[in-house]
C-alpha cells in the first residue's frame, strides 16, 4: 500500500511528458519599479530578495509573444505564483485585477491563479501582456504558462492536485483521526498526551486545509489574524504535550506558554486597527519558535533516560515542526525564493501522523500490558482464592477441635453448678451461684452462636423448604420469649395469623427468635409486635419495636459478626448479647433466599421484615397432646462419654431426676455389657444418651448396635464437632442431637421431645 502511494505521489511530481506546440511557457520579462521604466530583462522565476529589491512595493513586467492568427478558441494563463493584487493587460487593454487602495485589506499575498483569456483580447502578430503587481514580503513571480485553456487545463490540474488537493484531503483526513483522539481524551481525561495531540492535529488541519482554498476571505486582516492565534495556540499545545510525554510539570515554561497564547492574540487585535499585525508578525514568530525550544529538550533527555524506542517519533517529529516554523518564518518574511512553500502544511500531516501512530502504538502496549496483568492478576486471585479456601478450611477444622475441646468442661460446669444451686439454700451463696451461672450461660450462647455461624459458613446446612404456618412458630417462640420479656418489663405480643408460607422450619425459626430476641435486647421501654400480612403475592413478616434504634451509618454494620454499636469496647452484657444473632440471621435468609430489609430511626424504634413466599391454605393438623414427664423416674438410661468430668456431671443430673444411670466411658464398653438374651437386652434401658465422639466407635454407630440388640431403644446424640462432614453425617442420621454446651433446661426439653415422639421416628435408617 505504501509503496503504490509512494509511486502515485512521484508521479504527480513528474513535469508534463509533452507540452503541445500552442502553449507558450514565458520564462524571460522586462522588468521596471513603475511604468515608466527603465525596464531591465529579469528570468522567471524572479524573486526580488535575490535581486536585492526591497518587498512590499509594486512592479510590473512585460512580456511578448508572437501569433499567427487570432485564435478560435479560448485561451488562459496561470501562474504557480502570482501576487493576489494584481492588474492584467493585454495588448493595452486591462483583463483582470485591480491595485485600488482598498481593493485589499491584505496585500501581496502569493497564490496560485488560473485566468482565462478571451480570442477577441488577441491579435496576430506581436501581442504585449503586462502584469502589473503589488507584492508584499514575498516578491516576484513565476512561469507564465499561456495558450489554449484546453491544453492547460490537465498541466493545471495535475498541478492543483499535487499541491492543494491532496494537501486539503490530507488534512480533512488528518481532522477526523484528531476527532477520534479527543474523544479518547473526552473518556479518559488522564491521557493528556493524546488530547493535547488530537487538539493540535484539529487545529493544524483547520488552518492548513484554509491555505489551500482560493477564498477571498484569505485576504481579510481578521483571517490573517485568527491564523497568528492559530500559532500561538499551537505553541501552547506542542508544550503541554512535552509535559505530559515527559511526565514533567515545568512551571515556569507553562506561564510562558500561556503568556504567549494568550497575551500574542489580545496584543494582535489591538494593533490591528493600526495596520500593524505583519510588523507584529515579524518579531512574534521567532519568540513562539524560542518558547516551544524546551519542548524539544525536553523529550530528548526524557527519551535519553527512557530509552529511544517510545519517543524517537516524537523527537523526530518536534524536530520536523521546528525546523518548518523556522523555514515558513524565513519564507513568509522573503528570504528564500519565490517559488518556495509554507513547510508547516505539508509537514504538520506527517508530522501528527507520527505523533499520532507513537501514541496509538502506546496505548496498544499498555493495553497489551493490561491485558497480561489482568492475567496475572486472575492467576494471583485463583491463588489467593485457593489460599483463603485452605485457610477457611483450616479455621474450620480449628474450630470445630477447639469448640469441642471448649464445650466439654463448659457442659460439665454448668450442670455442676445448676446441682450445686440446687442443693445450696443460703441467699449469699446463691447470689454467687448465679454470677457463675450468668457467666456460664454468656460463655454457652457464644459457642452456641460460633458453632451456628461454623454450620452456616462450610455450607453444610441442608434446607427442608415445606408449607409451613406462621401460628405454630409464633407460639413456639411465645413460650420461649414471654419470661425474658416480662423480666424486663415489656410487651411481647404476636399477631393471630392463619398465614402459611414456603420454608425450612428449623432455619425460619432460628431467624425469627434471634429478631425477637435481639428487639428485646435493645427495647428499654414499650414491647416487641410480631405480625404478618400479606403483600403482592407473598407474605411480609415483621418484628417492630420500640427500642433504642439503629443509625443510617450503622444499619449495614449490624449483620456483621461481634458488631456491637452501643457496646465498641465489648463489655459483657447483663442480656447476654455477643453480637451473633443478626449475623446468624443475615447467612440464614441469604441461604433460603429470602429477602431482609431494615427501617429503623434512633430514638424511636425499628422494624426488621422478611419477604417469604406464600404456601397458600394449609390445614392444621390434629395433633394428641401427651402429657410431658415431669421426672425420669423409674427410668434405666445407658450413657456412653468419654469426658470423665461431663460423664460425672450428666449422671448426677439424670440420678437428680430420678433415672437409674448406667454410665460407660466408651462404646465398646456400653456394648459388652449389654446382656446377650434378646429378650432381657429389650428391657435392659428405656433411653440411651451417646455422645458423638467416642475414642472407639461414632455416637451414630453405637445407636444402630445398641438398637439391633435392644430395639426401638429412643436415642440422644450430644456433640461438640462443628466438622462439616460430621454435621452432614448427624443431620442425615435422622437421631435427635443435642450440641454442647447445653444447659440442663435443653436437656430436659429434648428428652421430653423424644419421649414424646416415641417410637415412629426411631424406626427411620440410620447412616454409619
Amino acid at each position: 500500500m505504501r509503496a503504490w502511494l509512494l509511486a502515485l505521489l512521484m508521479f504527480l511530481a513528474l513535469p508534463a511528458s509533452a507540452q503541445h506546440e500552442a502553449v507558450t511557457r514565458l520564462t524571460r520579462a522586462e522588468f521596471a519599479t513603475s511604468i515608466d521604466g527603465p525596464w531591465q530583462t529579469v528570468a522567471l522565476p524572479d524573486s526580488w530578495s535575490k535581486r536585492g529589491l526591497a518587498s512590499g512595493s509594486r512592479g510590473v513586467y512585460r512580456f511578448e509573444f508572437e501569433l499567427q492568427a487570432r485564435p478560435q478558441l479560448p485561451w488562459a494563463l496561470w501562474a504557480a505564483r502570482l501576487s493576489n493584487a494584481h492588474e492584467l493587460w493585454i495588448n493595452g487593454q486591462h483583463l483582470s485585477g485591480d491595485l485600488g487602495k482598498d481593493a485589499l485589506q491584505q496585500r501581496g499575498r502569493m497564490q496560485t491563479l488560473w485566468i482565462g483569456i478571451p480570442p477577441v483580447m488577441l491579435k496576430p502578430g506581436v501581442n504585449t501582456l503586462e502584469l502589473r503587481v503589488d507584492n508584499g514580503p514575498r516578491a516576484g513571480l513565476s512561469v507564465l504558462n499561456l495558450g489554449p485553456a484546453d491544453e492547460l487545463a490537465g498541466e493545471f490540474e495535475r498541478a492543483e492536485m499535487l499541491w492543494a488537493d491532496l494537501p486539503r484531503w490530507l488534512n480533512i483526513g488528518g481532522a477526523s483521526l484528531s476527532a477520534f483522539m479527543l474523544l479518547i481524551w473526552w473518556r479518559r481525561r488522564s491521557e493528556v498526551a493524546i488530547g493535547c495531540v488530537g487538539a493540535l492535529w484539529l487545529l493544524s488541519s483547520l488552518r492548513n486545509y484554509s491555505y489551500f482554498t482560493h477564498n477571498p476571505l484569505n485576504s481579510h486582516v481578521f483571517v490573517d489574524w485568527l491564523y497568528f492565534s492559530s500559532f500561538a495556540v499551537s505553541t501552547l499545545l506542542l508544550g503541554e504535550l512535552a509535559m505530559a510525554l515527559a511526565d514533567r510539570r515545568l512551571i515556569w515554561w507553562r506561564r510562558m506558554l500561556y503568556a504567549t497564547a494568550i497575551g500574542l492574540p489580545v496584543l494582535g487585535v489591538m494593533l490591528m486597527p493600526w495596520g500593524l499585525l505583519q510588523w507584529m508578525r515579524g518579531w512574534a514568530f521567532p519568540l513562539m519558535l524560542l518558547v516551544s525550544l524546551p519542548a524539544l529538550s525536553l523529550v530528548l533527555r526524557h527519551g535519553r533516560d527512557k530509552g529511544w524506542q517510545q519517543y524517537r517519533a516524537f523527537a523526530v517529529g518536534l524536530a520536523l515542526t521546528l525546523a518548518a516554523g523556522v523555514h515558513d518564518y524565513l519564507y513568509h518574511q522573503g528570504h528564500t525564493s519565490v517559488m518556495d512553500r509554507y513547510w508547516m502544511p505539508l509537514f504538520m500531516p506527517v508530522v501528527l501522523c507520527l505523533f499520532g501512530w507513537a501514541l496509538i502504538t502506546r496505548m496498544i502496549n499498555a493495553m497489551a500490558e493490561v491485558q497480561n496483568l489482568n492475567t496475572e492478576l486472575e492467576l494471583r486471585v485463583a491463588q489467593r482464592t485457593r489460599a483463603l479456601e485452605l485457610a477457611n478450611a483450616a479455621k474450620t477444622r480449628f474450630l470445630s477441635s477447639a469448640s469441642h475441646d471448649l464445650r466439654q468442661p463448659v457442659v460439665a460446669i454448668g450442670l455442676s453448678v445448676g446441682l450445686l444451686r440446687e442443693q445450696i439454700e443460703a441467699p449469699p451463696q446463691r447470689r454467687m451461684l448465679d454470677q457463675v451461672i450468668e457467666a456460664v450461660g454468656a460463655l454457652e450462647r457464644l459457642l452456641i452462636g460460633l458453632l451456628d455461624l461454623s454450620r452456616l459458613d462450610a455450607g453444610t446446612t441442608r434446607t427442608s423448604v415445606q408449607p409451613l404456618r406462621l401460628q405454630v412458630l409464633f407460639d413456639a417462640i411465645a413460650v420461649h420469649e414471654a419470661e425474658p420479656a416480662r423480666s424486663r418489663g415489656l410487651r411481647l405480643r404476636f399477631r393471630p395469623t392463619s398465614l402459611a408460607v414456603l420454608s425450612d422450619p428449623v432455619l425460619l425459626e432460628q431467624i425469627l427468635r434471634n429478631l425477637v430476641s435481639n428487639a428485646l435486647r435493645y427495647t428499654r421501654r414499650g414491647g416487641v409486635l410480631v405480625v404478618a400480612r400479606k403483600r403482592q403475592g407473598g407474605v411480609l413478616l415483621q418484628v417492630w419495636d420500640s427500642g433504642v434504634g439503629i443509625a443510617q451509618a450503622d444499619q449495614a454494620a449490624i449483620f456483621e459478626e461481634f458488631v456491637q454499636v452501643d457496646n465498641p469496647a465489648r463489655q459483657r452484657r447483663h442480656d447476654g448479647g455477643m453480637g451473633l444473632g443478626l449475623a446468624i440471621v443475615r447467612r440464614s435468609v441469604n441461604l433460603l433466599g429470602h429477602r431482609l430489609s431494615l427501617a429503623s430511626k434512633p430514638g424511636r424504634g425499628s422494624c426488621f421484615s422478611l419477604w417469604l413466599p406464600c404456601a397458600g391454605h394449609v390445614e392444621q393438623p390434629v395433633v394428641e397432646v401427651q402429657p410431658l414427664p415431669l421426672s425420669l423416674v423409674g427410668m434405666r438410661v445407658l450413657l456412653a462419654e468419654d469426658d470423665d468430668a461431663v460423664r460425672a456431671t450428666l449422671k448426677a443430673r439424670l440420678q437428680a431426676w430420678g433415672a437409674t444411670v448406667l454410665a460407660h466411658g466408651s462404646g465398646h464398653s456400653l456394648l459388652a455389657a449389654l446382656p446377650g438374651d434378646p429378650e432381657n437386652a429389650a428391657l435392659y434401658a428405656d433411653l440411651l444418651i451417646s455422645d458423638q465422639r467416642l475414642p472407639d466407635i461414632p455416637g451414630v454407630t453405637l445407636v444402630q448396635s445398641v438398637r439391633k440388640r435392644c430395639g426401638a431403644l429412643p436415642a440422644l446424640l450430644i456433640t461438640g464437632d462443628t466438622a462439616p462432614e460430621q454435621l452432614a453425617l448427624l443431620q442425615a442420621s435422622g437421631v435427635p442431637v443435642l450440641h454442647k454446651p447445653f444447659r440442663a433446661e435443653a436437656l430436659m426439653a429434648a428428652l421430653e421431645r423424644l419421649l414424646v415422639a416415641q417410637s415412629s421416628d426411631l424406626n427411620q435408617p440410620i447412616l454409619p
